[in-house]
Order: C-alpha cells, then sequence, then structure tokens
C-alpha cells in the first residue's frame, strides 16, 4: 500500500507540471535530469535466447532519422506545443518510472501535432514486460490502415540497470549475454521491430534489425554527455522514421503553383505599399522561406527579386 501511495504520489507530480508554449523546434533545447545514481547492477537472470543475431558494429553515421525529424520540427516551427517548464521530478522516480515518463513526451508531442483525420487516437507511450529487470516502453500509435502505411514497428527503448560497460559490450567489441538477452526478448515481443535502443542512462546504443535498406543486424553507439536528452531525441526520431511521415506530424503542403485569383480574406501580413528593406538588412533578418510573406511575394516583382537576391546570398554565406 505505502509503494501505491508513493506511486500515485508521483504520478500526480509528473501530471501537475507546470507547461509552457513553446516552439518545436526547441524542445530539445534543454536536458532533462538523470535518474538517481545506482551503486550495482542488477541484470535480468539470463535464459536461453528465442533469437540470436551476428550483430556487427556500423561503420558509417545513422543520422537519418535525426536529420528527417530535424526537418519536419523546423518546417513547422511557427507552432507552439505544450512542453513542461520543470522536469526535476523526473530524477526521483525508479529506472522503470524513468524511462516511461521521460519518453511519455514524445507521444504527447506527436499526439499534439498528428493529423486528425488519420491518427485514430493518441499516440501512447506503453510500459511492455519483457522480464524481471528489464525495463522496456513502446509506441502505440494507430492510424487509417487504408490510407497509410507504416515502414516499420515502433522502436522498443529498454534500460537496464548496470554500472560497467562490459555489461554492453566485450573488449573486443561483441555485445555482452545481456544486452543479446534482451534484444532477444524484444524481438520476441514484436518481431517486426526494426529499431531497438538500449540504454543504462549512462550510454545508448541503437541496434537495428535488417531491412531491404540493411539487410544485415548492426548496432551504432552514441557518444553523448547528455544521455537523457539524447535518448528523448533518438525515440522521437525513430518513432517518427516509422510512421507515415505525413500522418504523425502534420507537415505544411509544399506549394507547386501559385494560384493567381487567390483571394485573401484577412490580406497580406505585410503592407504591399510599405517600402522595401535594404537588401543588407533584409540578408540579416530573414532566415527562412517562412520569414517572407507569399502574398506580396506573387503580387510584387521587386519584393520577389529581393527574394531570389537573398536566395543567392544565403548560398554563397
Amino acid at each position: 500500500m505505502a509503494r501505491l501511495v508513493q506511486t500515485l504520489g508521483v504520478h500526480c507530480r509528473m501530471s501537475s507540471t507546470a507547461s509552457s508554449l513553446i516552439h518545436p523546434d526547441k524542445i530539445f533545447t534543454n536536458a532533462p535530469p538523470l535518474p538517481q545514481p545506482w551503486t550495482k547492477s542488477i541484470l535480468p537472470l539470463l535464459t536461453p535466447c528465442p533469437v540470436t543475431l551476428s550483430w556487427k558494429e556500423s561503420k558509417g553515421s545513422h543520422c537519418g532519422p535525426l536529420g528527417s525529424l530535424q526537418t519536419a520540427l523546423h518546417t513547422i516551427h511557427k507552432c507552439k506545443v505544450k512542453w513542461p517548464v520543470d522536469e526535476s521530478a523526473l530524477a526521483n522516480l525508479t529506472p522503470g518510472e524513468y524511462l516511461k515518463a521521460l519518453l511519455q513526451l514524445t507521444a504527447n508531442l506527436f499526439s499534439q501535432l498528428h493529423l486528425l483525420k488519420t491518427v485514430k487516437k493518441l499516440v501512447e507511450c506503453l510500459s511492455i514486460d519483457l522480464g524481471e529487470f528489464i525495463h522496456s516502453v513502446t509506441f502505440s500509435v494507430e492510424t487509417d490502415s487504408d490510407c497509410w502505411e507504416w515502414q516499420g514497428a515502433p522502436p522498443i527503448v529498454l534500460a537496464l540497470v548496470t554500472t560497467n560497460a562490459k555489461d554492453f559490450f566485450h573488449a573486443n567489441g561483441e555485445i555482452s549475454s545481456p544486452i543479446e538477452y534482451v534484444l532477444s526478448k524484444a524481438f520476441n515481443y514484436n518481431p517486426s521491430v526494426t529499431s531497438i535502443i538500449v540504454t543504462n542512462f549512462s550510454q545508448i546504443t541503437i541496434f537495428s534489425l535488417p531491412t531491404w535498406k540493411c539487410p544485415e543486424p548492426i548496432y551504432d553507439r552514441i557518444l553523448t554527455y547528455k544521455p537523457s536528452l539524447a535518448l528523448r531525441v533518438l525515440a522521437t526520431a525513430y518513432l517518427y522514421d516509422m510512421a507515415p511521415h505525413y500522418s504523425i506530424i502534420l507537415l505544411p503542403p509544399p506549394i507547386i503553383e501559385p494560384d493567381e485569383t487567390l483571394i485573401f480574406p484577412e490580406g497580406p501580413t505585410k503592407d504591399p505599399g510599405e517600402l522595401l528593406l535594404p537588401d543588407e538588412e533584409l540578408f540579416m533578418t530573414h532566415h527562412r522561406h517562412s520569414d517572407f510573406d507569399l502574398a506580396t511575394l506573387i503580387r510584387d516583382c521587386n519584393r520577389a527579386h529581393q527574394f531570389f537576391r537573398w536566395k543567392e546570398y544565403i548560398v554563397v554565406y
């Protein structure tokens, strides 16, 4: 009963955390606190692995999912989402509670940005049972299967209580028996999973199952001095990479050809009669296409010419 009261108290504190509105491309600037340090490793009891694979360390950079997420967040940078002001309560949680609370914000982010017509309900962060001492979560996103096709299953994130780097890898680079065991448990839980992120909240490794892009199982060791922030970013990026992009985040449609007869009921955001800024001032204050007003660019040749001069400037500098 005491444990239940403590857990409910933690949940209440986390759910009542004050939030503020923030631009999506700014949400990953502050690192969440780390969980309380532990003094000894508590590894799962090993049994014969249901699935074994011959893992190899990746030779290249595995930054594709990160690049896709960065592009998406920059595209919608003018939107705002609710984000906690203070996450200090995270540090008081147990490893399993910490992992769930840390990545719940990933689910919350997509729940605020998804396309309502294709995502049937809110994105969820789910704790899954892979055995004792294996703290694990995954994500649930229910989309309209008639319109959108997943690129794979949502990633699974595993956390182990370890204090020794050898609990992850041997000196020769081969993965350890505990890691091989938890990977097999995750793969057995969902054979469709293509990305498994394993951490002890100080080191992070991404294990990628064979796909048509890479026919062999590989892993990437992530070097970071902000492991809690890196873990949240990676989970967000790999979830976004697996999901149908135009359903899990509502991206603005590309403008193919401007409609000359288009009517703006509220008028353009800039006064068409306003004098042009000097090129030098505009070059220093405009950094994205969205900093320009589409209506005046379409209707004013001088502004359009200045826009193209700005394009040449940013390419050179």
